[in-house]
């Protein structure tokens, strides 16, 4: 698995490693938010991944569906769960430290049995602390940065952005 390739590599040649580790790489074989029907994803226990992954692998070509046709074949949930188990059994190699975003994820990989003290957080974002403000007005602009996708929650900033120009009108 090429996402793991750097923790085997440090692994072998007895290095420490920090990894900055989204918190879907090692949970869900999509590596997104979202089942196959626009539910959000618990991780990859007590879920029923093959179905999921099926669903997201549409084609009209032969080959393509002669492709669907062997991974229904091939892909069985305990696979899939032993994939991703041992995903989450690399990041509790002693040489490797994690980076999380959040408090919110650093719990969850707990929950996956990565010892706490194994994580850190490195907050992803601006701190506007202690920057100057000449008091001008400055128009408020809400943004949305990432891919146009359905996984990238593209969707769902639209639905965020009508709640919070209902709330505050004059942010644009």
């Amino acid at each position: 698995d090429y996402d793991s390739s750097i923790i085997r590599a440090a692994s072998d040649e007895n290095k420490n490693i920090i990894v900055y580790v989204h918190i879907w790489w090692p949970t869900c074989p999509k590596i997104t938010r979202f089942n196959y029907d626009g539910k959000i994803c618990q991780g990859f226990i007590n879920s029923n991944c093959k179905k999921c992954l099926l669903h997201s692998f549409e084609s009209r070509s032969v080959i393509g569906k002669l492709i669907k046709m062997g991974l229904t074949i091939f892909l069985t949930n305990n696979r899939i769960h032993k994939k991703m188990q041992n995903r989450i059994n690399l990041l509790k190699k002693d040489n490797v430290k994690i980076a999380v975003l959040s408090p919110y994820m650093k719990d969850y990989f707990v929950s996956y049995g990565i010892p706490q003290e194994k994580i850190k957080i490195v907050p992803n974002g601006i701190s506007f602390k202690g920057l100057a403000s000449n008091n001008t007005f400055r128009e408020k602009i809400v943004c949305y940065y990432g891919g146009e996708s359905k996984i990238k929650g593209f969707e769902i900033f639209f639905k965020i952005a009508e709640i919070v120009k209902a709330n505050y009108p004059d942010i644009r």
